[in-house]
């Protein structure tokens, strides 16, 4: 079965860098380069150009498809040691008929099957598909358990950034030398605070996705749009857990301490914090975060803008 896998990964590839190849020698059908494109034969193509000999590309990649076809249907028409899979496909007339006799099917589970419409080819996570239910159970949670690791990791810089990065007075109101600074430079460290902490966010938003890609691909997800649903549910549930509430919990915690350790130089704690106004302090904190949300906003606006646009293409398993 791996062979077999690796045959068709093999002639995919192939058939892929044929058409790149032709691609780029019939880009002008009227005006065809006067050299076919050439390329060097592998040792183990088990093609009849000799190894490292410069070939023409075009009768090397095709002999090379031949060839590999011919092992693919002799494999698949090979009827000993064949595996038995625990999936397996029907074609129908069109596409009317299939969505027929999915929805005919949907209740339908003899033997512990299930039916349903089939992804594209490309879309199929093929590895997955042979996964036992007792592995795909496992993987699933040891899965939830990475993600939930990763949002506690995270709540730590998270809440840092909430706390210092995103209002650098805060940060002065424990620190006078690094206050005085602020005071001598706020238009530069004005611009710091604005970019920074919006930036970092981002950065990490980046990497994100793929990280929660691989987590599904690892817990089983069948097809590319069932990992996409399961990527945008882990997404939602981080961006509110460390984005809306650490952040913005943390934010404006901060800024009522820091408002209590002020008041406190001068009167006891427990007074400190009744004269210290807390519902005013904390609502206005939660109105401080807002400059930080514009900023992150507007940097995932101008990302979704440049994504639209198409200026820059970046190609996405």
């Amino acid at each position: 079965m791996k062979y077999d896998k690796w045959l068709i990964e093999t002639y995919e590839g192939v058939v892929r860098a044929l058409e790149a190849v032709l691609s780029k020698y019939s880009g002008h059908p009227k005006r065809l380069p006067a050299k076919r494109p050439t390329c060097k034969a592998r040792a183990g193509d088990d093609t009849s150009f000799a190894p490292g000999s410069n070939v023409d590309a075009i009768e090397y990649l095709v002999a090379r498809i031949r060839r590999l076809s011919a092992k693919i249907h002799e494999m698949r028409n090979a009827t000993v040691d064949k595996e038995v899979l625990p999936y397996g496909f029907a074609t129908c007339p069109n596409m009317e008929q299939a969505h027929e006799l999915a929805y005919a099917a949907r209740k339908q589970h003899s033997h512990g099957s299930k039916i349903q419409l089939a992804p594209g080819p490309n879309h199929v996570i093929w590895k997955n598909l042979s996964l036992p239910k007792e592995t795909r159970r496992w993987r699933v949670f040891m899965g939830l358990v990475a993600v939930s690791a990763l949002v506690a990791v995270w709540t730590v810089p998270k809440a840092l950034i909430a706390v210092f990065l995103a209002d650098l007075s805060k940060l002065g109101a424990i620190l006078p030398t690094f206050q005085a600074e602020l005071e001598r430079h706020p238009r530069t460290w004005g611009a710091i605070q604005g970019i920074l902490a919006p930036l970092v966010t981002t950065l990490f938003y980046l990497l994100l996705p793929t990280i929660f890609r691989r987590l599904s691909i690892y817990a089983g997800d069948l097809s590319k749009t069932e990992r996409e649903r399961g990527v945008a549910r882990k997404l939602y549930v981080f961006f509110i857990f460390n984005n809306l509430i650490v952040f913005s919990f943390f934010s404006a915690g901060w800024k009522y301490a820091a408002a209590v350790i002020r008041a406190q130089s001068n009167q006891n704690l427990w007074s400190a914090i009744r004269n210290t106004q807390p519902f005013e302090n904390l609502m206005g904190a939660f109105c401080d975060v807002s400059p930080f949300r514009l900023n992150y906003l507007l940097q995932r606006n101008l990302g979704a803008a440049l994504d639209v646009s198409q200026l820059v293409k970046l190609g996405k398993d």
